[in-house]
């Protein structure tokens, strides 16, 4: 979320405090049977979630979208307060095994409930093929097979328990990805 601050000559001391208490606040505990490494690479707007899981490679790119509000309340209030805006998390997760086609599902989370968007079936030999057949809409899949895929995706740990992790987790990246951006506006108007 970005802070919209203006600056007056009297509010420099204040940004600079800001500043500094979310520089500070950057560090996130996992939660204790978190079991993915996370990669997070300093100037990417998404995250890495990554894990091995019974002989396959799990990936899931997860980031913010900040132009998908949700909203927490059903009003149709013109005037939104920040407690109303929430992001919409959303992942691109692959499972890869060492052969074979590899499996990718593009999700997203609803507060605290994961929905599969779309999957894709990929062939690892031509994985940048323009019209590869996609299959059907994941909704109009069968409600068993949604539910066998949903479950494949849990068992992996991509699941809607990490919701309030990973928006704890992306809300302080993007205010430390933020400051940094802050920074280097100042660094080059300065200059």
């Amino acid at each position: 979320m970005h802070l919209g601050m203006t600056v007056s000559v009297g509010g420099r001391k204040e940004l600079r405090a800001k500043l500094t208490k979310m520089a500070d606040s950057d560090h996130i505990d996992l939660p204790d049977d978190f079991p993915f490494e996370v990669i997070d690479n300093p100037g990417d707007q998404s995250i890495t979630l990554k894990r091995e899981f019974a002989g396959e490679t799990i990936k899931a790119a997860v980031y913010t979208n900040f132009d998908a509000e949700e909203d927490l309340d059903d009003d149709d209030e013109s005037d939104k307060d920040e407690e109303s805006f929430k992001p919409a998390i959303q992942m691109v997760v692959t499972a890869e095994k060492s052969e074979g086609p590899i499996l990718e599902f593009d999700c997203n989370f609803n507060d605290d409930e994961l929905t599969i968007e779309n999957m894709r079936v990929l062939n690892r030999d031509d994985l940048d093929a323009e019209y590869v057949y996609e299959g059907p809409p994941f909704s109009d899949l069968d409600e068993s097979l949604q539910k066998a895929l949903h479950r494949y995706l849990e068992a992996r740990g991509i699941k809607h328990s990490l919701h309030d992790w990973l928006y704890e987790y992306m809300m302080r990246k993007d205010e430390k990805e933020y400051v940094v951006w802050l920074k280097n506006m100042k660094e080059f108007i300065g200059n």
